[in-house]
């Protein structure tokens, strides 16, 4: 792998150009991984897989920072020194993976190993929750007491056992406290159930005496009501008969207010006929005395008139006279009219 130092930039170029260009360098890298043999039986051993790994690693690294350095200066061909650089990262890659295979392996067995054995640990130290109660603590202790602590636990064994006298420990004070609590709260358990039957008891008697009582408030209460509805009977019945009363009263004021009202209407229409014959009384006599005065008005007119004729015509008698105007006041002289 040291011979892929002495690429120059022209070789790079050759090499990087040409269709398997680099398959001569990448050649001596297939044979150097072929010569080793790798070993993963001791710490030694196991760091020169790890070596060579590494060294096939830093050639791909290389290669590609050459290509990559070729690239920037050879614009025009990009896509050729691109597709070679990626061959040679996909076939180093798949080389490094190979060569490191064993030792991937082994690291992944070690790895799991090491995970199994603190799974183990840690279900020594993962305690029953208290909500399971004492009989899950105790099955827990017995796992740690058959829980043999041997050479399973490889480099772990000490802090293995460790672990174990110290959970043990735990757990018993933990069942102690838990044993404790437990007969505490089984003791309360026994109160609280005596508790509740004396509430029982005490809510029964309650009962009882509430339904006596109730009984008997509402035989008091009945029997009220029934006072209560007969004087309520009564009060109605004295009601009822006030307003009978006040009725044939009113009934009565009534019919004497009618009577009243009749005795009032007759004698009114009895002033009413009264005034009206003394009103037509009165108008008839007023009419005679106008006629009379009328009468004796056209008579006064009629005797002056005849007086006048008289004394104008001396052979004309007074007798004469009043005939003529009497005919001329009765319209029987034509063309001669009297004025009243």
């Amino acid at each position: 792998m040291a011979d892929i130092a002495k690429l120059t930039e022209k070789t790079a170029l050759d090499v990087f150009t040409k269709p398997k260009g680099l398959d001569p360098y990448i050649a001596k890298i297939r044979e150097e991984i072929d010569a080793f043999v790798p070993d993963t039986s001791t710490k030694k051993t196991r760091a020169e897989i790890a070596s060579m790994a590494l060294k096939v690693a830093k050639s791909k690294v290389y290669l590609d920072s050459v290509g990559k350095d070729l690239v920037a200066k050879l614009k025009e061909q990009p896509k050729l020194v691109d597709a070679e650089r990626k061959r040679v990262r996909d076939t180093l890659d798949a080389w490094r993976d190979e060569i490191r295979a064993p030792l991937t392996e082994w690291e992944n067995a070690e790895q799991e190993r090491i995970d199994t054995i603190k799974r183990r640990i840690t279900a020594m130290t993962t305690l029953p929750d208290e909500s399971e109660g004492s009989e899950a603590l105790k099955q827990h202790m017995d796992r740690l007491i058959s829980t043999k602590i041997d050479d399973s636990f490889d480099e772990f064994i000490e802090h293995a056992a460790l672990i174990k006298d110290r959970v043990f420990n735990d757990a018993a004070q933990a069942l102690s406290a838990l044993l404790a609590r437990e007969a505490e709260q089984a003791e309360l358990e026994i109160l609280r159930a005596e508790k509740e039957k004396q509430e029982k008891i005490d809510y029964e008697r309650r009962i009882a005496e509430e339904a006596a009582a109730n009984a008997k408030r509402k035989a008091e209460e009945a029997a009220a009501e029934q006072i209560r509805k007969a004087n309520e009977q009564k009060e109605r019945a004295k009601r009822q008969a006030a307003r009978e009363k006040e009725k044939a009263k009113l009934l009565k004021l009534e019919q004497e207010r009618k009577i009243q009202e009749a005795v009032a209407r007759e004698k009114h229409q009895a002033q009413r006929e009264k005034e009206a014959a003394e009103q037509q009384a009165a108008q008839a006599l007023k009419e005679e005395q106008r006629r009379a005065a009328d009468k004796e008005h056209k008579q006064t007119i009629i005797n002056e008139a005849a007086e006048s004729l008289v004394q104008e015509f001396d052979l004309l008698s007074l007798e004469a006279a009043e005939a003529i105007v009497q005919a001329i006041a009765e319209n029987k002289i034509r063309h001669t009219i009297i004025k009243f």
